[in-house]
């Protein structure tokens, strides 16, 4: 596939799937994207910021994000705040992509979850 050239060999292969679903989605996104809150001195570096909508897609794997209740802890305070700031937030775990065929259930989810970002947007 021609967009896997694209992505550079620093993400997780999780990451560069979910990089190729919003390709063929055709959505416009930034990824590695810094986001300030009003919440934080720093900003929070998210995986996949949405450029023509205010939503953040992130890709977390179960064996580093649940490993300790302070990691959980920092997860939930980024949520917490980028919801705070607006944003529409959708979590993909590494573990709905492990498998080839399972990757279609994930494209669907992130196509209703565009399309709910995009409706609340809207109002």
């Amino acid at each position: 596939m021609s967009w896997q050239k694209r992505v550079p060999r620093a993400y997780t292969k999780p990451e560069m799937i979910v990089f190729g679903i919003l390709k063929e989605l055709g959505v416009r996104f930034a990824t590695q994207e810094r986001v300030y809150t009003r919440f934080r001195e720093h900003p929070f570096v998210v995986d996949f910021l949405l450029l023509d909508d205010k939503g953040v897609i992130e890709v977390m794997g179960r064996r580093f994000h649940d490993r300790t209740k302070t990691q959980r802890t920092k997860v939930e305070v980024k949520q917490a705040c980028l919801e705070g700031e607006g944003y529409q937030l959708l979590v993909i775990w590494d573990d709905e992509l492990k498998r080839k065929m399972d990757r279609p259930k994930v494209k669907e989810k992130v196509r209703k979850w565009l399309e709910q970002t995009r409706s609340s947007v809207l109002k």
